[in-house]
Order: structure tokens, then sequence, then C-alpha cells
């Protein structure tokens, strides 16, 4: 995302009477009102300029708080328009706007801090890493040969990079990229393996063809694939960790290292879920067989070339179906930072699209306090 400036804001337009200038992208949604409704800040237009470039059918965070503030104080102050087709209008205005503001969680918390991202202190070791999230009981096989992927689309907000950096610190040298329609890859990842699909398919799409390349490429007995949003902390050896886990049942399972707050239980640890899972597909693994599985399955083909959304709602009923264990940690060793979704528009990363506990935060670089004396 290029950065903008306010002086070359396609939408600010100067204002004789005040040190400000008049926002024309307000003045078009709030139509048929005070035209002091539009009246804008430096400081504001500064701040929106921090963010993607707003339209009329796609609100970025500061434009939604803007237009809703403004449109809910006109109708609620008394002097609102006699016209019904303007109050009814500024009430769809309103609404909208709304839907474009970063939510809170359902008891009214604050959107999650985004994870710390620890530049001082050294890695952490497996013996660390399992203390705080202890292994599965299970007396199955470790994952021996790992094949990784990292599904992508044109994102206001690019994370992709932040992505991949971390992938490659949790321990996969070389994930590779599945583009989905044109996209300006970043250089620093332009030396990684890629696929790139034009015409675009969807992200339904991606990630089944991604499922399938990945197991064409490879004999791996373990596949994951993460969403472009998904972070692993930077100071812990995810990877060695995994590559000790006995995963239990017989080589059947899904896990999915990310934990929504939805998952998260009271106690540390691995668990297989009693119920249908279906939030959380940013980070999965499969077992071969179960990847296999997963793709020759004609629900899930059929699922898959008429829908282009609902990834883990898709996952989670082939597991029930075919009675494969889903595994979710707790806490969560992937956090979700995508605060704009591919997909939806207006969708924002809270509540059980967001981690509330990530071992990033809760373990912390090894210190010279912690060196044994």
């Amino acid at each position: 995302m290029s950065l903008r400036h306010p002086e070359s804001c396609v939408y600010r337009q100067a204002d004789s009477g005040s040190d400000g200038a008049r926002c024309a992208l307000i003045g078009e949604l709030l139509s048929g009102i005070s035209s002091a409704m539009s009246l804008v800040t430096s400081d504001i237009c500064s701040v929106c300029c921090r963010s993607f470039l707003p339209t009329a059918e796609d609100l970025n965070p500061v434009m939604a708080s803007l237009v809703w503030s403004r449109c809910d104080q006109w109708l609620t102050s008394g002097v609102a328009s006699d016209d019904p087709i303007i109050t009814d209008g500024l009430r769809k205005v309103c609404s909208f706007a709304e839907k474009s503001l970063p939510l809170v969680t359902i008891d009214g918390d604050e959107l999650p801090p985004r994870p710390v991202s620890h530049t001082a202190g050294g890695r952490r070791s497996c013996e660390d890493v399992a203390r705080h999230l202890p292994y599965p009981d299970g007396n199955g096989k470790p994952i021996t040969q790992w094949t990784v992927g990292v599904t992508t689309a044109h994102r206001r907000l690019s994370t992709v990079g932040e992505c991949v950096t971390s992938v490659c610190q949790a321990g996969w040298d070389s994930p590779h990229l599945f583009i989905d329609g044109e996209f300006d890859l970043p250089h620093e990842l332009t030396s990684f393996p890629r696929t790139v699909r034009l015409p675009a398919v969807g992200a339904m799409g991606n990630f089944y063809l991604a499922i399938v390349e990945l197991l064409r490429r490879s004999p791996a007995d373990g596949l994951m694939l993460l969403q472009d949003d998904a972070l692993w902390p930077s100071h812990l050896p995810i990877r060695d960790y995994f590559d000790r886990v006995n995963w239990p049942g017989n080589g059947r399972f899904v896990a999915s290292p990310y934990c929504c707050e939805n998952y998260t239980a009271k106690d540390p640890g691995w668990r297989s879920l009693d119920e249908t899972w279906k939030y959380g597909a940013v980070a999965l693994i499969f077992s071969r067989v179960s990847a296999e599985e997963f793709v020759a399955d004609s629900r899930v083909i059929g699922y898959c070339q008429s829908e282009t959304a609902g990834i883990d709602s898709l996952v989670g009923d082939w597991a029930a179906r075919s009675n494969t264990p889903v595994f979710v940690p707790t806490p969560s060793l992937v956090q979700h930072i995508g605060e704009i979704s591919t997909l939806w528009r207006t969708s924002r990363a809270v509540g059980m699209r967001r981690a509330s506990r990530f071992i990033g935060d809760e373990l912390a670089p090894i210190t010279a306090e912690d060196e044994p004396g």
C-alpha cells in the first residue's frame, strides 16, 4: 500500500472559512444536510492517510468513524431534516459506516493488542515451549517431513511479508506462496517458490488447489497451509516443537495451531474438539492421509466449485463426517493479524477471529536472568 498525503488526497477541498478543509467523500455520503458536517482538520486527514484510500463503497476505519459519528449526531440532534428520503438515507449510511468500524468483542473489550515484536533476548528451547504448552497425549508418530504453503491475494493492508518472515523464523525455510489474482509481491518475497492463479479463483479455490499442489509436489507426511495474516512467534522454535509431537490416533488428524477466543480452554494444552470445528482457518496442519481424503471428498469438491468463502466451516464439516479429530492448543501458537479481510470488506480480526491467548506474548525471549547461574 503506497503512502498517501493530505495535500494530494482526491477528497480534500480547501475551505476558505476555516483552517481545515472539506472532505468531498463525507459530503457525498451525508448529502442533504449541513455542509459543516464535511469539515475536517489536518490531523484527521493525516490519520486517514495512514490507512487505505476509502471510497463510498469501502470505508477505512477512520472514515467509518467520522461518518458514523457525524451521521448519528445529526439524526439524534433534534434538527434532522423533515424530508423522509434524506433521513432514511442517513440511517442507511449510519448503518453502513457502523459495519465498517473496527469491532469490539462481545463483552465490550477493545481489539486485542497486536503481538509484541521481540527484538531483544534469546530464543527459547523446545522444553520451554512444552512447559508452557504441553505436548498432546498420544502414542502416534511425529511428522518427519513438512510441506508448507501460504495463500495470499490482494489485501488493502498487506501482511504477507510479515507472515512469511514469521514462518521462516519458526523453522520452515521456504514456504510455497499461492497467489490468487493480480498481486504486487513484496521484493523480499520474490525468491520464494510461488504459484500465481490468473484469473483469480477465489479464496476457497485457492485453498483447495494449494493442498492438491502441495501433495503432488512433495511426499511429505505433514502438510501445513496458512493464510497470509498468520503470525508465528519469532523467538520460539515452533518447528522443533512440532517435530516432537506424537499425534494421537491412527495417522488421521487435522490440527489448528491457531486457537480463537471461542476455543480457548481454561488449562494449557492440546485438546480434540468435541463439537464441530468451524472457526479459524488461519493455519491448518493435515496429516498426509487426511489431506488426501479431504481433497478427494465429493462434497468438498462440489463446495469448492460453487463457493468462494467458508473454508473453516468446510473443513469442520468434512472432519465431522469423516470422524477426523481436530486438535487446538491453549494458548494459540499463531496470532491472526489481518485487520482487513480479503473476502469481506467490512470484516475485522476480532472476537472469534482473534486469539485471546497467544504464546508469543506469554512466553518472552530468554534473558540473562533466565540463564542458569
